[in-house]
Formats: C-alpha cells, sequence, structure tokens
C-alpha cells in the first residue's frame, strides 16, 4: 500500500499551468528557477520528493532535461499523499559529464536545493530557487539541513510559500551577477589583440588521465574573469628581436638546442627558448602581461561553451586541428621537425579568433604552481574566486601543448610546469582592461 501511494506522488512534468474544468486532486506544482548560465552550469535536473524523514518515497527520483534555458522554469506537479504527510522537494541542477553510472552525480560541482512543501489545498503552486549564491553547498534533507537561497547560507530547510504567481517568481538563467559576456561593448581592442568578454566558468575538468596526482584538473574551481586583451596570436622571434634591439628586453639566452630555437634564426615563427621570466619582461615592454592560468583557460574553452578544446568539434582528428607531435612523426599535418610553425594551424582557433591555443607553442601564463587541491590558492570549497593568481606556488606554468607535445595533452584543462627554458614553450601577452 506505501509504494502504490508514494508511486502517485511524482505524477509528472508540466510544461506549463492547466486550468482544470473539475476541482483538482490536492496537489502542487513547484517551479523550479535558476539564475545559473544553462547550459553551462547545469543541463539537467535531478528530482527527488522525500518524506517527513527527509527519505526519498519509492518511484520518487526523476531525471529531467533541463539545458534549453527558454524551458525554464521547469514545472513538475506532485500529488499531496492522501494521509496528509509531510513532504519535501529536492531538485539538482548539474551537467552530465559529471554524471556516475548510479546516476548520482560524482563530484560536488552542481546547484543543489531543498525545502518543504506547505500544506496543499488543491493546486498550490510554489517556487524553488537554485541560485549561484549556492553553489556546491549540498543539501541534506534527513538532518533538515540546505544552502538559504537568499542568503547563501546553509541553515534548516525553509518551508516553501504557497504562491499563486510562483511561474513570475523564480530566477532566470543568466541572471547571475557574474554571468557572462559583460564588459567587451564599446571596446577597441589593441592591434593584434581581442576583447575577451568577462564572465564565469569552471576551471579544470572532472575528467583526467595524468600521472602525477598534482597535476590533475580536479577540482574544479568555480572562477569568474573580468573582461580583458588578449593577443589572437603568439609572440614571434621577431617582436623579441626587436625588443631587444631596443634595450627594453635582454637578449634570451637558448639553452644547448639551439638548432630548435627559433630567436634569431626564425623570424616569422613563434618565439621559444625563454624563461618565463624573459616572457614576462617581453610583455611588459610591449605594455602588456602574462595572461594568468584561468583566463588562458576561459578563453581555450570558449567561455561559457566551455568546451574541451580551443575548437568546438571534439570528435575531429586533433592531428588535423593543431601543430602537435611534429618530432615524433605521429602528427605531421602542419609543418615538420624543425620546431613550431609560422602562422600555426589555422583550424587552432576559439570563437573568438584566438588562434594555436592547442599546439605549436605551449604558453606561459603568470602565477606559481599549485595543485587544485592546495587551499592556499584554490582549495576543495566550491566558492567563487574572482580573478585568481596564484603568488604562492612555486614552479612556473605553462598552458596547452606544442609541435613537439603529445595530442592528448590538447585538453584546455591540461596543466604543466617546467623550470628554465624549453623549445617547446611560447608565449602570448594579455592587457587588463
Amino acid at each position: 500500500m506505501r509504494r502504490r501511494a508514494s508511486l502517485a506522488l511524482l505524477a509528472a512534468f508540466l510544461q506549463a499551468c492547466e486550468e482544470e474544468e473539475a476541482p483538482a486532486r490536492a496537489q502542487w506544482l513547484v517551479f523550479v528557477g535558476t539564475d545559473a548560465v544553462v547550459p553551462q552550469m547545469g543541463d539537467r535536473l535531478l528530482v527527488e520528493v522525500v518524506d517527513a524523514a527527509g527519505v526519498v518515497c519509492d518511484g520518487c527520483r526523476r531525471h529531467v532535461a533541463a539545458g534549453a534555458p527558454d524551458a525554464w522554469p521547469l514545472s513538475l506537479g506532485i500529488i499531496a499523499p492522501p494521509d496528509g504527510e509531510r513532504r519535501g522537494i529536492r531538485a539538482r541542477l548539474l551537467r552530465a559529464e559529471i554524471l556516475g553510472p548510479d546516476g548520482f552525480p560524482r563530484t560536488d560541482r552542481y546547484l543543489d536545493g531543498f525545502a518543504w512543501l506547505p500544506p496543499a489545498e488543491g493546486v498550490t503552486r510554489v517556487a524553488l530557487s537554485l541560485p549561484m549564491a549556492c553553489f556546491g553547498r549540498l543539501a541534506s534533507p534527513e538532518a533538515d539541513r540546505a544552502c538559504d537561497a537568499r542568503t547563501g547560507v546553509d541553515g534548516p530547510a525553509a518551508v516553501l510559500a504557497s504562491d499563486d504567481r510562483a511561474q513570475d517568481a523564480t530566477l532566470r538563467p543568466g541572471s547571475w551577477s557574474w554571468a557572462g559576456p559583460r564588459g567587451c561593448d564599446g571596446v577597441s581592442a589593441d592591434e593584434g589583440m581581442v576583447c575577451v568578454p568577462g564572465g564565469a566558468f569552471l576551471l579544470g575538468s572532472p575528467d583526467f588521465s595524468v600521472v602525477d596526482r598534482a597535476l590533475r584538473p580536479s577540482p574544479e574551481q568555480l572562477v569568474a574573469v573580468a573582461p580583458f586583451l588578449l593577443d589572437v596570436d603568439e609572440v614571434t622571434a621577431a617582436t623579441m628581436a626587436s625588443l631587444v634591439a631596443g634595450d627594453l628586453v635582454a637578449t634570451p639566452f637558448p639553452g644547448s638546442d639551439t638548432n630548435r630555437c627559433t630567436f634569431g634564426f626564425q623570424p616569422d615563427r613563434p618565439i621559444n627558448c625563454v624563461t618565463r621570466e624573459e616572457a614576462a619582461a617581453a610583455c611588459a615592454a610591449l605594455g602588456k602581461r602574462l595572461a594568468t592560468e584561468a583566463e588562458w583557460e576561459y578563453v581555450a574553452t570558449n567561455l561559457d561553451r566551455e568546451s574541451r578544446r580551443p575548437w568546438l568539434d571534439e570528435a575531429a582528428d586533433p592531428c588535423a586541428k593543431a601543430v602537435v607531435d611534429q618530432r615524433s612523426g605521429v602528427c605531421s599535418t602542419f609543418g615538420d621537425d624543425t620546431g613550431p610553425v609560422a602562422a600555426g594551424a589555422p583550424t587552432d582557433v576559439t570563437l573568438l579568433g584566438v588562434r594555436n591555443l592547442g599546439g605549436n607553442v605551449a604558453e606561459w601564463v603568470a602565477g606559481g604552481f599549485l595543485p587544485y587541491e592546495d587551499p592556499a590558492c584554490w582549495g576543495a570549497d566550491a566558492d567563487l574566486l574572482v580573478d585568481p593568481l596564484c603568488l604562492a606556488g612555486g614552479a612556473p606554468i605553462a598552458r596547452g601543448s606544442s609541435w613537439i607535445g603529445d595530442a592528448r595533452a590538447l585538453d584546455v584543462s591540461s596543466r604543466s610546469t617546467s623550470e628554465g627554458v624549453s623549445v617547446a614553450i611560447g608565449f602570448r601577452c594579455a592587457k587588463s582592461l
């Protein structure tokens, strides 16, 4: 008898309010809203109805497609139990990529809302909000705890108020104050640069295949980036030579592998064989700076598209997209084994038109390296980080793959560190607005 009654609790997911010709059974019509950017922060909703003890009732769990912004607020009908027992509703907005084989999220990087339903009289309309202020704060129905949608602070779960205008009272996707794109309207970018609109994204990835635990791009970090300018192309050996000639920077010392270093030999190719300090000095001489690790990845993932690679076609052959694996002969589409390629690969380009973030040369970025688990700069919490720059870390950081790099390193969340100079590492510059 309990199973038959509880199966009726989650009656149907409704697309719109319908007028009933006869008195309706006691039920709740729940409108779920969010201010998150959809589908960036979530493309499906996991909904559960719980009993008075906070336990999910039999048959009261569903996955709902939630990736279309125009479909919000999402609505669902729940039949009230005949005994009048208390019921609660939990809704989790999450990305399909973090779902495990059991249908539950395998990280805590999602929005989790829980509240108790009020007494039902006829069709009782209520609104459940999933605000970005509660991102990563997990509810606990059994402990009667949830994040307060108004304050973003954990506390006792609220009781939703009956509201005939609940559908209009819910949050709308993209209304979060840090949602992008913003800040580039009317901006005239310097020659050879593009304006990158500000916005928020998840730095890192839930999936990785690295041996070194410290290099894992997890846990993901919720990051907001202010608008800035970024070079469309990597800095060339010719530009470096002009800075040296003007006594603006010191002559870079190439190390032992001089036949593969571009300075003084291959002016049209990206500069390599420079230290991170030399790269920073060159950017400063140009009135610019190195991009931060977060800025670099934000552009490479195509802002709120959060693509796995700088181009959107993730199924494409990487050998046909970027200058990688040239020396090994695995990918020989765009050059040979003598160094990076002038102008790189025309297909290695983002939606903003930034070229060769995937391959050609890896690129120095500002800040020191620390694992994303380290709270000195990052951390396991999902709190928002605004324009993070890790100054507590150690080794210099390079991002992207290169002409001698493995195509598997093209995932834009990949991190690497290096000391000194490398034939595989160059740089591009950024500029604050």
